[in-house]
């Protein structure tokens, strides 16, 4: 009967940290999501994309179809706006929206998905804790970090490729902690295929959760019909998932627009042009051919984006080693609030600024680091070998490192938030680790205090949280408020009307290096040729 009674009043109290979390990330993912009523960062190209979607109008994109689609979708719903024409001849629309134009519609999606991730997470972390207690202070890390609520807000591909990001790794705990019966063991790796397809299909840097498959294979090693179960229809779901998004895109483009590139046509060849001229680019019969050429479109488009370069004053772009402290921010938005007076110091400007949360980050920094220090420990200490979640602390650290290191072997310019995937990795890694150790030093961890730290830490997080909420939402500062939260140079905030510092290079330094160097080349003897 205590038994019973104690299981009740854990599932109550379960039911109630859920409600909380998707409560109050409601308010920090969802409220006032339309606003700013203005493009902010790639919605130019997004909701350009999305409106050829709508209009069913041939084009070809440097991402997979699934996260404009569903930018697409959000809007083609709820039909928020009478006409969702204005884009269809450009892919990057410049200046401002026409008069009366809304974002709620192409928002919606990414938004939503974006707040699911909160809950999902929690679940994630009751896994992994069997707190739920602790997995509520834990999802505080995703439900009050300003970076993440920045960009998911927006017509971004952040939002689904987050989810699915984050689907994948539940389907992934479940199977490894055996949740399910023997029919619903091949059923989740089924759903496991297709979740991981559908990250993959949103954006390439998704790809990153196909690892969960080989860690599969090693949780189960002995366990021969499991791992081909696994293999088998997790494949058979990514296939699935692939080939499906892909056939809706060319099925929905049977429109040409002679304004856009190449005369509509993009780069497309002889043959696809064909088929969608006979209207037969609905027919599966097309498919390889249609998807050699958009898969050769991404990579020409990709070859072409610049170089990361801090010698442009207008650099936003950030390298990888940076990402794990938050560096570089970027500023999205910004306007003019007028106010009477001609004085500078009391002249307030409206910032939407995609910028992380110290403490959030933190905290999965030191999940990164405390994670590989324990692994490396376990070398010489039989007491971690036994531990329940050292292969699952392997496993994520080795999803965080994997990814990083492809990041780092990409050449064109890489942003702030290409590290978001390995940013969710970092906080499982805290939550793993928190739940790992025992004993700090002569300070022992009992159940009581490792409450006590994250409650500690999830004050924190809401009160820096707080404390950068104006760069998150577009609210006004003055230029005193401002600089006040440029607390840490690497981010390289810049305020309206301030001196512009860049703490990586000077740019005029750039130039004069340039010149130098045209100097020396101009010295150099001329080889002739035979």
């Amino acid at each position: 009967m205590e038994e019973k009674e104690e299981a009740i009043k854990c599932s109550t109290i379960t039911t109630v940290c859920l409600a909380l979390v998707i409560f109050i990330s409601s308010f920090t993912y969802l409220h006032n999501y339309q606003n700013p009523n203005g493009f902010f960062w790639d919605e130019t190209y997004h909701v350009a994309s999305a409106q050829k979607y709508i209009n069913n109008i041939f084009f070809m994109e440097q991402h997979p179809p699934l996260g404009k689609m569903l930018i697409a979708l959000g809007e083609q719903i709820f039909d928020f706006n009478e006409i969702d024409n204005q884009f269809i001849d450009t892919d990057h629309p410049k200046g401002h929206p026409p008069k009366g134009f809304s974002f709620a519609g192409y928002r919606i999606i990414p938004a939503i998905l974006g707040w699911l991730v909160a809950p999902m997470l929690f679940l994630i972390f009751l896994i992994i804790t069997r707190s739920p207690i602790a997995s509520f202070l834990l999802s505080g890390l995703y439900v009050f970090d300003n970076a993440l609520i920045v960009h998911m807000r927006g017509a971004m591909l952040e939002g689904p490729l987050i989810f699915f990001i984050v689907l994948s790794i539940f389907i992934f705990l479940l199977l490894f902690k055996e949740k399910n019966t023997k029919g619903g063991f091949a059923f989740l790796s089924f759903l496991l295929g297709i979740s991981i397809g559908l990250s993959f299909m949103t954006k390439l840097t998704g790809l990153i959760v196909i690892l969960l498959i080989p860690a599969l294979i090693i949780r189960f090693w002995k366990e021969y019909k499991k791992i081909l179960t696994i293999i088998s229809l997790s494949s058979i779901g990514f296939f699935v998932a692939f080939v499906s998004i892909w056939q809706i895109h060319f099925a929905l483009g049977d429109n040409l627009n002679p304004e856009l590139k190449k005369d509509g046509w993009y780069f497309s060849s002889t043959d696809y042009q064909t088929v969608v001229k006979t209207e037969q680019n609905g027919s599966l019969r097309y498919f390889p051919a249609m998807l050699k050429d958009s898969l050769s479109f991404h990579f020409a488009f990709n070859d072409k984006v610049p170089k990361l370069d801090f010698c442009k004053p207008d650099e936003n772009g950030s390298p990888y080693f940076m990402w794990p402290f938050g560096a570089r921010a970027i500023r999205y938005r910004w306007s003019k609030i007028p106010i009477e007076k001609e004085d500078d110091e009391l002249n307030s400007y409206r910032y939407l600024y995609l910028l992380s949360n110290p403490i959030a980050w933190g905290a999965g920094l030191l999940g990164i680091i405390l994670s590989a220090s324990y692994l490396i420990s376990g070398i010489f200490f039989a007491r971690v070998k036994k531990s329940k979640n050292l292969l699952l602390i392997g496993i994520f650290l080795t999803l965080y490192i994997c990814f990083m290191i492809a990041m780092s072997n990409i050449d064109r310019v890489m942003y702030l938030y290409h590290y978001f995937p390995a940013l969710i990795f970092s906080f499982i890694l805290f939550g793993l680790i928190f739940n790992e150790i025992g004993r700090i030093g002569n300070w022992n961890l009992n159940k009581n205090r490792k409450t006590g730290v994250l409650l500690a830490i999830f004050f924190m997080t809401f009160s820096s949280f707080l404390f950068f909420k104006p760069l998150t939402y577009f609210q006004p500062l003055t230029k005193d408020e401002f600089n006040r939260r440029n607390i840490f140079k690497l981010w390289n905030l810049k305020c309206i009307d301030c001196k512009k510092n860049n703490y990586l290079v000077n740019p005029s330094k750039c130039e004069a290096s340039k010149d130098k160097n045209k100097k020396k080349s101009s010295n150099k003897p001329v080889k002739r040729g035979l």
